[in-house]
């Protein structure tokens, strides 16, 4: 495996933001596949060793352990927005438990 020879930030601050844009993304993902296997420097992809070694798996695993995804590289639990919504299923389940521990409760009164 190769070494973490140069490791530079961009920006916004985060190494493996090859577009730029404050977090890592699809966009990121594309510009690190777009130059599969070529001797590229940093910025287009080759982030683990860009004077020895082609763009290759190692540099792919950089990049997916920096992925924010959608939204701020410092905090990307802000791009689910300020109020999570639980889903449908969730609030059924948690309305029906509820109603059987009322009627299991009522019935061991009588």
């Amino acid at each position: 495996m190769g070494s973490v020879l140069h490791r530079t930030t961009s920006a916004a601050g985060t190494f493996s933001d090859l577009a730029d844009n404050g977090f890592v993304d699809f966009k990121d993902l594309t510009i690190l596949l777009a130059n599969w296997n070529q001797d590229v420097p940093v910025v287009l992809g080759n982030l683990v060793d860009p004077d020895t070694t082609p763009v290759n798996f190692e540099d792919l695993t950089v990049l997916l352990a920096d992925w924010t995804g959608p939204g701020p590289a410092a905090a990307p639990e802000a791009a689910l927005g300020a109020e999570a919504v639980p889903e449908p299923s969730t609030s059924l389940l948690a309305t029906l438990g509820l109603l059987s521990l009322l009627f299991f409760g009522r019935r061991r009164r009588k």
